[in-house]
């Protein structure tokens, strides 16, 4: 019954998340990311498999990827029950009435913007979508440039999603991204 994450991997590389159970996660169950306040700190090499995920406001999320993240790898994990989570929140920590809000959850099983294989992996039951992969890379909007010039690639095999509202997702907002997205069950 995490507010947030079960577990949270911020600006880390070469890390194993593997063989946990996280019940009831109000945000997300399982995050990695890296802040862009920090360029320069990407995550890289991180595995995420074996997991079993069951609750949760969203399921396994790779967010922020910042320049180079890669080799991420997203295998044998056991997702059920995602929904949309409210909760409140303060955009400062002097939880000034005038600074909350309320955050909403995307409801997605799995949600990949960065290099990654996402293998083997079992979804269902979730309100918007089985998985997504919107691939952000280090594109900048602002800018309408990249600040690097890494190609983006997501490799979505053998997966099976029941029930969702959607099964597979794929947003290409980065020009250099490339996904193949292959031999999947979509079911429900």
């Amino acid at each position: 019954n995490a507010k947030y994450s079960g577990i949270r991997a911020s600006e880390c590389s070469n890390v194993n998340i593997t063989a946990n159970q996280i019940f009831y996660s109000r945000e997300c169950a399982l995050f990695v990311e890296n802040p862009d306040i920090q360029a320069g700190f990407p995550y890289q090499g991180i595995v995420l498999s074996g997991n079993i995920i069951y609750d949760a406001g969203e399921g396994i999320k790779l967010n922020n990827p910042d320049i180079k993240a890669v080799r991420a790898s997203i295998i044998g994990n056991t997702i059920q029950n995602v929904s949309t989570k409210t909760f409140p929140e303060w955009k400062t920590n002097d939880k000034n009435p005038s600074n909350l809000y309320t955050r909403i959850t995307n409801a997605c099983g799995i949600i990949c913007t960065s290099d990654a294989s996402i293998t083997g992996n079992t979804i269902e039951d979730c309100s918007i979508a089985g998985l997504v992969v919107d691939l952000r890379g280090t594109w900048n909007p602002a800018t309408q440039s990249n600040r690097d010039q890494k190609t983006v690639v997501a490799t979505v095999v053998s997966n099976t999603t029941r029930n969702c509202k959607f099964g597979i997702g794929y947003n290409d907002a980065d020009v250099r991204g490339f996904a193949e997205i292959a031999e999947n069950s979509i079911l429900g």
